[in-house]
């Protein structure tokens, strides 16, 4: 019995990539694993499915709790990680903080709690660590052109010299 949890997590954790389905964090982040949380709470009928069950940050599941919008208010569903698009119920503003922009959008962000400072700062980090990657991508693609340019330049430069030497001899 204690193999097949094993395995169900491994498989869970695999599907979710090492991340948490609501915010991303990965565990290389958190620097421990996460958790694994029923979507449909068993008390709402939930089972272990894996199609059931989302690896996620401790806390979600805690803010989750047994919330199901069949049996509970308000009535929103609640987003799942890898059958909704999140791009489409969330958007993430400059300041790191997500809005919605849908009704269950704005629910998921209301009940998991997805605008804690420690969530923005986060995303704010991982904002600027792609944009330095950007940058540093585009400083590496100058770099190469202007190598290439200088090989260039050096074959023109022994092309012209031997045909100075040719004709001083």
């Amino acid at each position: 019995m204690i193999a097949l949890m094993d395995e169900m997590r491994r498989k869970v954790r695999e599907s979710y990539q090492f991340r948490c389905g609501y915010c991303g964090v990965s565990e290389e982040d958190t620097g421990a694993e996460l958790t694994i949380d029923h979507y449909c709470p068993q008390s709402g009928g939930g089972g272990d499915e894996i199609e059931n069950l989302v690896y996620c940050c401790p806390k979600y599941n805690q803010y989750k709790g047994s919330y199901w919008h069949e049996t509970n208010s308000p009535h929103i569903r609640l987003l799942h990680p890898q059958r909704d698009d999140f791009r489409v119920h969330l958007r993430e503003e400059n300041n790191g903080e997500l809005a919605g922009e849908t009704e269950e959008g704005k629910f998921l962000i209301q009940c998991l709690h997805l605008n804690r400072p420690e969530l923005i700062a986060y995303r704010r980090k991982k904002c600027a660590e792609r944009q330095f990657q950007r940058e540093l991508n585009a400083a590496q693609e100058r770099e190469q052109t202007l190598l290439r340019r200088i090989e260039e330049l050096d074959a023109a430069l022994q092309a012209v010299t031997a045909q100075i030497q040719e004709g001083v001899t």
